[in-house]
């Protein structure tokens, strides 16, 4: 497996097409306590999903910071990226927290 992390820095996001050839998989990361750029979010989950060389690429969404207070629950992030419209490859969305290594660091 390959592994690219194209960071989320609009000024190369035209650069992101390059990494599209022979891709599985996208691993969308969406930060969970920035409400205001939802909808920006949206139109990036959006592009990706209509590129033709991410045709039927299966996309795994990580709800970034959900171990901080205020975020959006899984609900609020399906509907606002209305991921329940996808309806051309599997997808799956979950929580990324860091609560096994916190607790074990803790633990020491």
């Amino acid at each position: 497996m390959t592994v690219w992390d194209v960071g989320c820095q609009y000024k190369i996001h035209t650069l992101w097409k390059h990494y599209y050839h022979g891709s599985n998989a996208i691993i969308f990361v969406v930060y969970s306590t920035n409400r205001e750029r939802i909808n920006k979010v949206k139109e990036e989950s959006d592009n990706l999903l209509i590129q033709d060389e991410l045709k039927g690429t299966q996309i795994l969404i990580f709800e970034n910071k959900q171990d901080m207070n205020s975020t959006m629950n899984t609900t609020e992030i399906v509907n606002s990226l209305n991921l329940n419209s996808i309806k051309d490859r599997k997808s799956y969305i979950q929580p990324c927290r860091f609560n096994w290594i916190t607790n074990s660091l803790n633990n020491k």
